[in-house]
């Protein structure tokens, strides 16, 4: 009897970290969402990296969450097992290092390649522009996922704290305490990933207002419609053609290429 109440805490801890994390796993599905329908604005390797990348971090949360519900019920099947692997698999897949060091190598490729060529496409220029801008935003991202890891280190060498599991000791208030810190850092740091690159990078924030603002309709996938063409406002270009003030950024850039 004496262990009961214990065992309540344990459940009231364990609960509360899973539905902060569930609130985790809710952000970077909305920002996958936004960078998969803006795959077309930047270099396809780098909507793929990061479309990937973002895609893995939901995969490892979902397996963290399996982690914390079957450590409340018992379970330990082999589903626990092959969930372990996903989840050791994922969180080393997405390691900022790597990352970085792929950044950086493809738009050293891709610089040296348009030094020596030249030049080349508007559209391919413009891609690059974009990616450059996401980097400076994803590298404050990758920042947070290093202080993440520290953090989940510095907790489990200094105190053996466990962030996948709180203690159920009753003798163990200290680790209780510390388990309910750790996971407040690690909720603050997962959520500012996300929001991080939602609101500093220009075409994320559009687009994420877009599909998610008040105006956006109920379906998210749906394509954006534009407003009838015989109701748009026409100008005319330096070389006298008219051109249409609703177009794509694709169309756009196609348009111009045309003129060059």
């Amino acid at each position: 009897m004496g262990d009961e109440p214990c065992r309540t805490r344990f459940l009231l801890a364990q609960t509360t970290s899973i539905v902060l994390l569930c609130f985790t796993i809710l952000l970077f599905i909305v920002l996958a969402i936004t960078t998969i329908r803006l795959r077309r604005a930047f270099h396809p390797f780098f909507s793929f990296y990061f479309s990937s990348l973002v895609i893995l971090y939901i995969i490892c949360m979902m397996a963290i969450v399996l982690c914390k519900v079957w450590s409340m019920t018992g379970y330990d099947g082999p589903l626990s097992t092959v969930n372990t692997y996903i989840l050791t698999i994922s969180y080393y897949l997405i390691s900022p290092i790597n990352s970085m060091i792929v950044l950086y190598f493809f738009n050293k490729s891709i610089t040296l390649k348009l030094l020596k060529s030249g030049g080349a496409s508007l559209t391919l220029r413009y891609q690059l522009a974009e990616n450059i801008k996401a980097m400076r935003a994803v590298i404050p991202f990758l920042i947070c996922d290093n202080f993440i890891t520290w953090n989940d280190q510095l907790f489990d060498i200094l105190f053996g704290v466990d962030y996948l599991v709180p203690t159920d000791s009753c003798a163990e208030d200290t680790k209780f305490y510390l388990f309910l810190l750790t996971t407040l850092i690690r909720t603050v740091l997962s959520y500012i990933q996300p929001g991080y690159i939602l609101y500093q990078h220009d075409l994320f924030r559009k687009k994420f207002l877009a599909l998610f603002g008040k105006n956006a309709g109920i379906n998210v996938f749906a394509t954006r419609r534009t407003q009838p063409t015989s109701k748009l406002r026409k100008l005319n270009n330096v070389l006298g053609a008219e051109i249409k003030l609703a177009v794509s950024q694709q169309e756009y850039f196609d348009i111009i290429k045309s003129y060059w």
